[in-house]
């Protein structure tokens, strides 16, 4: 008889801990459902059950109320979240240690739960629990401690405490080291963790190594095919742009846009702007030839997967126009940019910000041919444009302004650009800030108009300050901060102080032929303002050493020449012709009247 009820008061134990069971997988399925609202009463039905079957220090009941409080936290019931959860760790702490893995669990769940309530005081302090936990119970080469370093140091991350994060995420990558070749893939992510940091915070060079051997590894563990192993190389090739090492940065993704190409195939977007973006590199590395041959190709693809009326087909008849424009092909570029016009007002309409812009790269076109007449109205409908839908404060239209402005600069119509040159600057310095490139120009560009009008003591500090920017910004080897120089010593010249000026010429020069193509007419605008300083000191053979050396160019040139070659044929002209050279000097001033007369009205 004794037997006999033993057994029903089994039974019925049995039953009871089956229905938990059930009532836990029912809270299970609701919220692989999302359905966290249905699996809330579920839950607290299994932390009753439970706690009325075998009491609160028991294993079962732990298990409810996580599951209580995983619920809770999904609804965003944080505080109640957080005691269940709490009751959860005291239980599992009590009956199965502070190195079991269920304990973890809890701790775990407590820091995301405060991370996600942006608590993070509260985050850390069990993230921080946790690693201590699992360091003393695994071990500094353990898996799982490795992986809670990392989302510590994420956590870190998330407050802004970069110098925390960095040190936790140098720890991850100890701990994957340690943990051994099986994991590899997390190792490769904690270095790429630690890379990012390292990129944030500027330190670019000690972040190149850390992801080529993240690309390394995950090349290993997932193949060369693989698209984890291209976004490693992704990684590396993006940290080589931003140190502007192109050639290094060509190779790698290059590499990475090939697994892309084999993946998803030759008409995926993904892969299509991919292969603009590889254009851009090979333009950046200076091979220009196989940079046009594939901003080409990248718009005969656009055109075949979508066609010459979708936008991006628009996009990358831009790019490759962007391309002739950067390097001076004008008949291309005007050609592709008045298509790009004529698409941009049909696909968009002539009020969008893209109509606007496309008529302002075809406006610069125009205008660096000379053609001042053509480039003015499309100046000005885009100013009209940019004015309506961006406003008098947008940088887009501080842009239209410095080009408006450089048609009448160059028209001599100084009352006209003087107001739009200094419109342009001050947007560009609420918008941008004194420390940006725009910034610089439009500088340059205001004193540039003060010296044309002979106000010379306001275009002096102006060159000044751009001069300062310049050398801030790219260094003392660019070709930008060579201009400044350039200008200032012009200014000086006209000045008549020439001992000032020399220096600052000579200067220029040399950084310019380090870094330009001798027929370029930056190069050979600074070429022929330190021959006439010379002209003017009375140094014959130094003015007339660089002024041949300045017309090899232009004739190397042909039909490529500007007008700052028609400056340099000028002034080697005027000085032929008063050493009495009238017969050699000519031929150049010929020449340079050809140049200067007007292609278009």
């Amino acid at each position: 008889m004794v037997l006999a009820c033993a057994s029903v008061v089994w039974g019925e134990a049995a039953r009871s801990a089956a229905e938990t069971q059930a009532l836990l997988w029912q809270v299970k399925e609701r919220c692989d459902a999302g359905d966290y609202a249905g699996a809330l009463p579920l839950a607290r039905q299994a932390v009753e059950a439970c706690t009325s079957r075998v009491g609160e220090a028991h294993a079962d009941t732990a298990t409810a109320l996580a599951w209580l409080g995983t619920v809770q936290a999904e609804l965003g019931r944080t505080e109640a979240a957080a005691q269940s959860l709490q009751r959860a760790l005291a239980i599992r702490k009590q009956v199965l240690g502070e190195t079991h893995p269920e304990y973890f669990a809890v701790l775990d769940k407590l820091a995301a739960l405060f991370k996600s309530a942006a608590k993070y005081d509260k985050a850390a302090h069990w993230g921080e629990t946790v690693v201590a936990a699992r360091k003393r119970a695994l071990g500094d080469g353990h898996p799982e401690y490795a992986a809670s370093l990392g989302r510590l140091a994420d956590l870190y991350k998330a407050t802004g405490d970069q110098e925390k994060a960095e040190s936790l995420y140098r720890q991850s990558v100890a701990a994957w080291r340690k943990a051994g070749p099986d994991h590899g893939a997390s190792c490769a992510a904690a270095l790429s963790s630690l890379a990012g940091r390292y990129v944030a915070q500027g330190k670019l060079a000690q972040a190149a190594p850390l992801y080529a051997e993240a690309a390394e590894l995950s090349r290993r563990v997932h193949g060369d095919k693989h698209l984890y192993y291209a976004t490693s190389l992704d990684n590396l090739a993006g940290l080589y742009e931003s140190l502007q090492r192109w050639t290094e940065a060509l190779p790698v993704y290059e590499e990475a846009t090939g697994i892309w190409h084999e993946v998803h195939g030759e008409q995926h977007p993904a892969y299509l702007s991919r292969l603009s973006h590889l254009a851009k590199l090979c333009e950046s590395a200076g091979q220009d030839d196989r940079a046009e041959l594939l901003y080409t190709r990248a718009l005969e693809a656009r055109k075949k997967a979508a066609g010459e009326g979708s936008a991006d087909y628009l996009e990358a008849l831009d790019d490759l126009a962007g391309f002739h424009k950067s390097t001076r092909q004008w008949a291309k570029a005007e050609s592709e940019y008045r298509r790009a016009v004529e698409l941009s007002a049909a696909i968009l309409g002539k009020e969008h910000p893209t109509y606007a812009a496309r008529l302002n790269d075809l406006g610069e076109v125009l205008w660096a041919q000379g053609r001042l007449g053509q480039a003015e109205p499309l100046f000005q409908e885009a100013l009209g444009i940019r004015k309506k839908v961006l406003g008098e404060n947008d940088a887009e239209y501080a842009r239209t302004l410095n080009d408006l402005g450089a048609v009448y600069w160059a028209k001599g119509e100084h009352d006209k650009a003087e107001p739009l040159y200094s419109q342009a600057l001050a947007i560009r310095k609420a918008t941008s800030g004194e420390n940006h490139p725009d910034y610089g120009d439009s500088l340059n560009n205001l004193a540039v108009l003060y010296w044309s009008k002979g106000e010379l003591d306001k275009a002096e500090p102006l060159y000044l300050q751009a001069k300062e920017l310049y050398r801030r910004l790219y260094g003392e080897q660019h070709p930008f901060y060579a201009t400044s120089l350039n200008n200032l010593g012009a200014l000086y010249q006209s000045q008549g102080k020439l001992e000032q000026a020399e220096p600052l010429y000579v200067q220029a020069l040399a950084i310019k032929k380090k870094t330009l193509a001798e027929d370029d007419p930056s190069y050979l605008a600074t070429l022929t303002r330190l021959a006439s300083l010379y002209v003017a000191r009375k140094q014959p053979e130094e003015a007339e050493a660089l002024y041949k050396q300045g017309l090899a160019a232009v004739d190397r040139a042909g039909a490529a020449a500007r007008m700052e070659h028609a400056l340099l044929l000028e002034s080697y002209g005027a000085f032929l012709r008063k050493a009495g050279r009238v017969d050699e000097a000519e031929p150049l001033e010929d020449r340079a009247e050809a140049i200067r007369k007007p292609t278009a009205p």
